[in-house]
């Protein structure tokens, strides 16, 4: 078995999922992820998981085989590992935490952003000027939504255009034009 006990101390970690269920006899997990794109998935090529009481990864193995599945209107993957060869084995890791490396979140020159990267930026209005920090996301069917505190309280913006105008990752901050009484704080 392929498996390392030391998975969480080399790098940092995101979960990104849960193992959901066992699928077939063979051993494999039909691991459910919590975003709709998986554009680290080509890269990924290790299963990091935790027990459900753990905030890191615990254990290692490496993923043989991999495909995108929807199930129940959850959408992720079917992975085979190496040392899971039986239902048994598969059904003792559902519920665990699944993780990626953090580097795996990382957007090139003149790609998208992932939400993570911009956690912790400042948010400047451009009629308001600064009005918080992003410290978390929300999300709907139709947008992701950035949970922003200020002073006054926390407060959520849907991160679309024609309200996001641009970022500055050397600065680390969102230029926005927020609508009126969205900003903890304000009146309409």
């Amino acid at each position: 078995m392929d498996q390392k006990k030391d998975a969480g101390k080399s790098d940092s970690y995101v979960m990104i999922g849960k193992v959901h269920s066992a699928q077939g006899i063979r051993g494999d997990l039909y691991i459910s992820i919590f975003a709709e794109e998986a554009n680290w998935a080509e890269q990924w090529d290790r299963l990091y998981c935790s027990k459900k009481n753990e905030d890191k990864p615990q254990q290692s193995f490496k993923i043989i085989k991999k495909r995108q599945h929807q199930k129940q209107k959850r959408w992720g993957f079917v992975v085979s590992v190496e040392g899971v060869a039986d239902r048994n084995q598969s059904e003792a890791m559902v519920g665990s935490n699944v993780y990626i490396p953090e580097h795996f979140l990382v957007s090139g020159e003149g790609e998208d952003l992932y939400l993570r990267e911009v956690l912790g930026f400042r948010v400047l209005d451009q009629q308001r000027g600064d009005v918080g920090e992003v410290v978390g996301f929300s999300g709907n069917s139709m947008q992701d939504i950035l949970v922003i505190k200020n002073d006054i309280g926390e407060y959520e913006v849907p991160f679309v255009s024609p309200i996001h105008l641009q970022t500055d990752k050397e600065k680390q901050q969102l230029l926005m034009d927020i609508p009126q009484g969205l900003v903890a704080g304000e009146e309409l």
